[in-house]
């Protein structure tokens, strides 16, 4: 439902409600809508054939050229998404398939899957194009992965702008070949690669990771998801957990540390079962501490009425709030975040903000008649204030909002932080 909240009255969908539309936001969109029908969630079918509609009309466009970029492979997507739907394109197959050496990885492993699903689909055109997937897959230092950066097809500022990286196409490329070769010996090889890829906590790089991540492997899981096991665990001679797992199922236990005394951890099977074993320690950082790198974040808490800086504030006093960011480049898709502190409710007034542009031009809080405005979508929630730019220039931008001390007390103020979303290497605090 809150998916469908994006679409607007043409049937394509925009980031945020309201926002610009793009076409491949209409793709991913109703990607999504499609991942949620083959899990059994009932969706909103209308919205699903106006979204088609136009995602078709789009993809046959005769403004649209299938070359290199992710615009491209965005159709090969669209492709995939109509086929899954029942809705085979065949032209639209084979043109892809007859540009498919200008295709991203990613968009290629869209085109098998299409074809795949294609009515009267032409197998010598799924042996080639599946052949060829198999040849970008590579390992590198004991990582087996589909690598975009290493093709040049796509830039880094297409990269960016079409959410995409290595992990997200390797996910593809497994999500494809478990449709139609899911025996073929890559296929586990891939799958341990995107497990090896994961950060700390589990997590992969950005949330696009994560998605297509565990789309791919939960289709993997469901493949391999047969059979029966016995699972014992154990720690030195105690044992700690028993289950039979049938099919899909899972056991999962954890323990605290203060749980478990020294010794060596047992997992006896009576078939193969696979499993992940992790700890989780919990780290105090220094409310002080701040990090720049990319991004220097700075906060002030303002009198609204003299601008000047408030030390201390009385139960109904406003308080005007100025989270100031200075990236040192251009950036797609910025997340900016500052924590409420208890006791302090932000105000639903409008946001204003402020931008300084790159140096010789004019000075902070005066704006160029042609100038972008830098959020472009922001919420008030009750712990925080949020801010979102889609495109961030490099240099100074200014968030403002006024907030209220409701409640009489010392309370701590978390430090506001802001995070290049798809690249999250790149972030302030």
């Amino acid at each position: 439902a809150k998916v469908v909240r994006h679409q607007h009255d043409t049937g394509h969908f925009s980031l945020w409600p309201g926002s610009q539309t793009y076409p491949h936001l209409t793709t991913y969109a109703l990607f999504g809508l499609n991942e949620a029908q083959r899990a059994g969630v009932k969706v909103d079918l209308k919205a699903m054939a106006r979204g088609l509609t136009v995602m078709r009309a789009w993809a046959n466009s005769s403004e649209r050229t299938l070359g290199p970029g992710g615009e491209s492979a965005t159709v090969a997507m669209a492709a995939y998404v109509l086929a899954d739907q029942g809705k085979p394109d065949a032209g639209l197959n084979a043109r892809l398939f007859e540009a498919r050496k200008a295709l991203p990885i990613y968009g290629q492993a869209f085109l098998l899957r299409a074809l795949a699903l294609g009515n009267g689909a032409d197998a010598e055109k799924i042996k080639t194009l599946q052949d060829e997937l198999l040849a970008t897959v590579k390992e590198v230092d004991g990582v087996v992965m589909a690598r975009e950066s290493f093709t040049g097809k796509v830039t880094p500022d297409q990269m960016h702008y079409y959410m995409s990286s290595d992990v997200r196409t390797s996910a593809s490329v497994l999500a494809a070949l478990v449709q139609v070769a899911p025996r073929h010996e890559v296929v586990a090889a891939l799958a341990d690669g995107l497990k090896r890829s994961r950060r700390d906590m589990g997590r992969w790089g950005n949330t696009q990771e994560n998605l297509y991540s565990l789309i791919a492997l939960a289709d993997y899981a469901r493949d391999r998801s047969k059979g029966t096991a016995r699972v014992t665990i154990s720690l030195g001679k105690k044992r700690l957990a028993r289950q039979t797992l049938k099919g899909a199922s899972v056991l999962g236990f954890s323990r605290t540390l203060n749980m478990l005394s020294p010794g060596k951890i047992t997992i006896k099977t009576s078939a193969p079962v696979r499993f992940t074993a992790r700890l989780h320690l919990a780290r105090k950082t220094s409310r002080e501490e701040s990090i720049a790198r990319g991004f220097t974040v700075t906060r002030e808490y303002l009198d609204p009425a003299t601008g000047l800086a408030l030390s201390k504030v009385s139960a109904g006093q406003l308080i005007k709030v100025r989270v100031s960011l200075l990236s040192d480049k251009d950036r797609h898709y910025v997340a900016l975040v500052d924590p409420l502190p208890a006791g302090v409710e932000a105000l639903n007034t409008r946001l204003a903000t402020t931008q300084q542009s790159r140096p010789g031009t004019p000075a902070e809080g005066r704006h160029r008649w042609w100038s972008r405005p830098t959020w472009d979508h922001k919420e008030l929630r009750d712990d925080r204030v949020v801010a979102f730019s889609d495109r961030m220039r490099q240099g100074k931008h200014t968030l403002e909002y006024m907030a209220r001390a409701t409640i009489p007390g010392k309370f701590t103020a978390a430090p506001a932080h802001a995070e290049a979303m798809y690249e999250p290497e790149g972030m302030g605090r």
